[in-house]
């Protein structure tokens, strides 16, 4: 700007720009634009660097406002902190941003089901995801339990089963009844196998206890070795009938 007798031009404040010819005074200079900054003596702002923003006019450097906000990203010129946010099933957990490639994939066992996340959650209890970069996950399956931050169910323990979804540990799996056994995994009792019996809990194979008893016969899922007597008048000389 050239005031009245003026030497030489005197350069627009930074923070401001003259973006015409023949002005006069330091007032006729224009505030530099939000999203940009003007150095002095600027023609034309220039825009914020990328990873930062510049939500209010006047800047004089390329650090403008401040840095992007974790769970986003904010490229060149950007006006928010919150330009643009990472996607669901991703996470920025670093401010000044500068580009989508900041935004990583959840790991295994967590998930972020929301826009502009700064980290992604574990898993609670009860349930799992396997994979990478999930926006939620999912219940753990009938004869399983999952704890916090699970990648993949786990099985309950041979001699009990899970009769319900969501199970937490092992400690929730429920004792194999009487009568039946339970593989790893079950989530339903088989009974023990005929001529044989369980009058105990948490047996792992279909011979569960032992034979039936001479004299007695057993069909599947007994729970006693004297399940059902021969008649009068018969008789059987050998166990596990």
């Amino acid at each position: 700007h050239c005031a009245e007798g003026s030497v030489q031009p005197m350069p627009c404040d930074a923070g401001s720009l003259g973006g015409r010819a023949n002005l006069t005074s330091q007032g006729e200079c224009s505030a530099c634009p939000v999203g940009a900054f003007c150095t002095s003596g600027a023609a034309q702002p220039e825009p914020c660097a990328p990873g930062r923003y510049g939500d209010a006019p006047n800047q004089t450097s390329a650090q403008c406002i401040g840095p992007c906000a974790a769970g986003y990203w904010c490229e060149a010129g950007s006006t928010s902190a919150t330009a643009a946010a990472c996607g669901k099933g991703h996470f920025n957990p670093s401010e000044g941003a500068a580009s989508a490639e900041a935004c990583q994939p959840c790991s295994a066992g967590s998930a972020a089901g929301e826009e502009g996340s700064a980290s992604c959650e574990p898993c609670a209890g009860g349930s799992f995801v396997s994979t990478p970069g999930a926006v939620k996950c999912g219940p753990c399956p009938l004869g399983h339990h999952c704890a916090e931050g699970s990648v993949q169910p786990m099985p309950c323990d041979a001699g009990s089963l899970g009769g319900r979804a969501n199970l937490t540990s092992q400690g929730e799996c429920s004792a194999c009844p009487v009568g039946a056994f339970c593989t790893s995994g079950a989530s339903e009792p088989e009974p023990c196998a005929a001529g044989r019996f369980g009058d105990a809990t948490n047996q792992t194979s279909a011979q569960c206890v032992g034979p039936c008893a001479a004299g007695h016969w057993c069909e599947a899922g007994s729970t006693n070795a004297t399940a059902a007597a021969c008649g009068k008048g018969s008789f059987n000389p050998s166990e596990g009938a």
